[in-house]
């Protein structure tokens, strides 16, 4: 899996036999003993949050929220 810098820091996956998770998807968790999946993370161009998600975002749902944003 990939690396990812982030607002200076490095984010890694760290794989536990079958599955794993990413650094930076508990960092951007609210509940970071137990994540919830899918996670929705939406960032500006200046890395701020925009909107956060848990669960599944329907496609009508997620582009109404994505016209919402300034300079989409």
């Amino acid at each position: 899996m990939e690396t990812i810098r982030l607002q200076g820091k490095t984010f890694r996956y760290f794989s536990n036999g079958n599955s794993g998770i990413h650094e930076l998807a508990l960092a951007l968790s609210r509940n970071k003993s137990r994540p919830v999946y899918p996670l929705w993370i939406i960032l500006d161009k200046n890395q701020d949050l925009i909107e956060y998600h848990e669960g599944i975002f329907l496609p009508e749902e997620l582009k109404k929220k994505l016209l919402e944003i300034p300079d989409f």
